[in-house]
């Protein structure tokens, strides 16, 4: 599953309404599903006083079928490039892309990250963060994202492993930062879920364990966990942090700390 976020304004079209949804895929995978189990239209009511992405009102079908054919749909499915191509006209840059745990009843094949590798391909113009790191397909997922420049990884589900896992958190992290790099790594919380307080702390605390240092030649040091946290995101949304900051210390966000 995919959402769009919008990096900046833009002037949108007063109504698109595509036929039907993206087509569900098989539990196989690659099947598009029968048109008896395929969703009604959806409508993206845009008025024509909308300025930005953030006007547009979702007017969605019923939820999913639970059907073997309908649980769930790949990212390079010709009507999910349909909705690419709309976001890339729409000026949307950045596309957040689920890709790990299954969602009961979903079947695992619906957040398998093969599709991302399609479709970061044919859209070189779209950022795709990808969302929980394709976990537990961390080695496909950085694999592809070591070739895409426009891949990104998003790090939710991956760090609350912190607290429980912390040696699973450390090779998930020195595979990500020898395959990626520390400017493609972006702080995620599952916010919410619970607050991201005790996750920013455990992960300032945290140190790579020396032996995945060596093995992976790479470190986890306070310049690169500020670019996790925050720097990263920043760049890829356009937003200056001083000036940002200074804003925030004068609302309630800022005074509440």
């Amino acid at each position: 599953m995919a959402r769009f976020m919008a990096s900046k304004s833009v002037r949108l079209p007063t109504l698109i309404e595509p036929s039907v949804l993206p087509r569900p895929v098989s539990n196989k995978g690659s099947s598009p599903a029968p048109d008896r189990d395929r969703l009604p239209p959806i409508r993206l009511m845009c008025p024509p006083t909308a300025k930005t992405f953030s006007d547009i009102a979702i007017v969605p079908g019923p939820p999913i079928s639970t059907t073997q054919s309908t649980r769930g749909w790949r990212l390079n499915d010709p009507w999910a490039y349909k909705y690419l191509s709309l976001a890339q006209e729409l000026g949307i840059k950045n596309v957040h892309v689920h890709k790990g745990p299954t969602v009961y009843p979903l079947s695992a094949d619906a957040f398998d990250v093969h599709d991302v590798d399609y479709a970061a391909t044919d859209f070189p113009e779209l950022n795709f963060i990808v969302e929980h790191v394709g976990l537990p397909r961390l080695d496909d997922f950085c694999w592809i994202a070591a070739q895409e420049s426009n891949v990104y990884a998003g790090l939710s589900v991956a760090m609350a492993f912190v607290h429980l896992r912390p040696r699973y958190f450390a090779e998930i992290m020195a595979n990500l930062l020898f395959w990626l790099g520390p400017d493609k790594l972006c702080f995620g919380s599952d916010y919410a879920i619970w607050s991201p307080k005790w996750l920013i702390e455990k992960f300032m605390a945290f140190e790579l364990p020396e032996d995945l240092k060596q093995e992976y030649h790479v470190d986890l040091t306070v310049d690169i966990k500020r670019k996790i946290l925050g720097e990263n995101a920043a760049r890829l949304y356009g937003i200056d942090i001083p000036a940002q900051t200074a804003k925030l210390s004068q609302e309630g966000i800022g005074l509440a700390r």
